[in-house]
């Protein structure tokens, strides 16, 4: 008999081949040695497939969003790396990444770019050592633009929920990503930065008061504002107190004061 074995089924098996066990000759069956071969060659197969070289991504662009002041600015590489201007030199600018800025995450990343802003090409000196941050690009000039209009006196609207809205509508991409109490507290911010400052004694505070640059603190909410009749009451040489009048509302009524 050849080298195959015959093995009794039962009967209701016979049509079904696949049961029967597969065996092997001698000189078919592996032994441990070769798999062991086996096994270090599909390790090295392995080894060699991990060994190439990954892709590497390279910071070549970058724009510039508003930053967190007012009006300052900050890069922003193709890859969404951030940096912060540290110094000019000529018609290069000198960058670092923002991290340099935090002690607990240091990253010694440098770059340059030039001084003409039609040229947007960054060429890196160190690189980082982190993965970018992922951040909405579009809330920064939204974020610049609700905190510009809190503080110019020519809106009309003092109301911050009116200004939030009028802006989304310019800036809709950023408003999922931006709430009114961050632009809110940011106008707050912006605001007292702006205030004069604490006036001494009743002297100063009738010289602030009609100093050109505090103007606005100096309307009233009436539509359109005017300016408040203000000046500083003297006595003896002495300043005692500041006078406030709504001169629009003294006129008004000039006619019922006169004959009351």
């Amino acid at each position: 008999m050849d080298n195959e074995e015959v093995f009794a089924l039962p009967d209701h098996l016979v049509d079904h081949d696949y049961f029967l066990p597969v065996v092997y000759e001698d000189d078919h069956i592996l032994r441990e040695e070769e798999v062991e071969e086996l096994v270090e060659e599909e390790v090295e197969q392995l080894d060699e497939e991990e060994e190439e070289e990954p892709i590497v991504r390279v910071s070549e662009t970058y724009r510039l969003i508003p930053g967190v002041h007012n009006r300052s600015r900050i890069y922003v590489d193709n890859l969404g790396f951030k940096y912060y201007k540290r110094e000019t030199r000529g018609q290069r600018v000198y960058l670092v990444c923002e991290r340099q800025k935090q002690q607990n995450q240091y990253c010694p990343s440098t770059a340059t770019v030039s001084a003409n802003l039609n040229d947007n090409r960054i060429r890196l000196g160190y690189y980082h050592d982190h993965q970018p941050r992922v951040i909405d690009l579009n809330v920064p000039f939204l974020r610049e633009t609700i905190g510009e209009r809190g503080i110019d006196p020519a809106v009309a609207t003092s109301f911050m929920k009116t200004l939030c809205n009028n802006e989304i509508i310019n800036h809709p991409e950023a408003a999922p990503n931006y709430t009114f109490i961050q632009a809110q507290e940011r106008v707050k911010k912006m605001r007292r930065r702006r205030f004069p400052a604490q006036p001494l004694d009743i002297g100063q505070l009738a010289v602030a008061l009609n100093e050109a640059r505090n103007a606005i603190y100096a309307l009233t909410v009436q539509n359109p504002p005017s300016r408040f009749f203000q000046q500083a009451l003297v006595v003896n040489g002495r300043s005692v107190g500041v006078i406030f009048a709504n001169m629009d509302a003294v006129n008004k009524y000039r006619e019922e004061l006169a004959t009351g």
